[in-house]
């Protein structure tokens, strides 16, 4: 048995083992297998997220919940890569009030590109 959640009407379901909730300040370790990150903060701040180490096909959506995630950056792990480049990378940026939250999508396509930005 499978339990869904619904984020929100924009946003496709995940299974709760897949994903991964954010309410602190402070830099945030993607965990492993995790294919969706909700930001539930109740104080505005910058959202830095290190990625876990990338594999092809591997998906991570990013969904702002309250709108106070400020910038949610991507930060690779190791070697990876993000749009080619070895360096951190704001993905999204938040409204400042619920329903406005930033959302974004990486995708791992290989070692020369490593994770792309989607949306």
């Amino acid at each position: 048995m499978t339990i869904k959640v619904q984020v929100s009407d924009d946003f496709p379901a995940a299974p709760l083992n897949m994903t991964q909730t954010v309410t602190a300040a402070g830099t945030t370790t993607i965990l492993a297998g995790t294919q969706l990150v909700v930001f539930n903060k109740s104080v505005q701040s910058d959202s830095p997220c290190q990625l876990p180490a990338g594999s092809n096909g591997m998906e991570i959506r990013f969904y702002d919940n309250t709108g106070l995630a400020g910038d949610i950056s991507a930060i690779p792990n190791g070697t990876d890569k993000i749009m080619g480049v070895n360096a951190s990378r704001v993905v999204g940026s938040s409204g400042g009030s619920a329903g406005t939250g930033a959302t974004a999508t990486l995708t791992y396509y290989s070692s020369v590109l490593g994770w792309v930005v989607q949306s």
